[in-house]
């Protein structure tokens, strides 16, 4: 995701055109849709959305240690639901072209 934010970036620098961002508000999680403040509303087609943002799952290991039994790996399986919801207010990046439109977080308000 990052390598994708420094392309975007650095084809606007080259070419002179950078990208919009736009406050929007979710206004359904599945199929997610994103109503910008201009009105336009984007389905989930024309929406690339941050890593972060999405119901997830991650497996790993975890090394706890005891006196008695020393050290122990666990393996453990956690669901991270970080997804978007209904009514919060997004981070919309409008790539050049205006075709595809990147969320890249959560806005919790002030100015843009």
């Amino acid at each position: 995701m990052v390598e994708v934010l420094k392309e975007m970036i650095a084809d606007a620098i080259e070419n002179g055109m950078l990208s919009d961002i736009c406050i929007g508000v979710v206004t359904a999680e599945s199929p997610l849709k994103v109503k910008l403040e201009n009105g336009l509303e984007l389905e989930e087609r024309f929406l690339l959305v941050a890593e972060r943002l999405t119901k997830r799952e991650e497996r790993g290991q975890v090394k706890t240690w005891s006196e008695q039994e020393g050290d122990i790996w666990s393996q453990y399986r956690m669901i991270r639901d970080v997804g978007l919801k209904k009514g919060q207010k997004v981070m919309v990046l409008q790539c050049k072209g205006g075709q595809q439109y990147m969320v890249i977080d959560r806005w919790k308000g002030g100015k843009v």
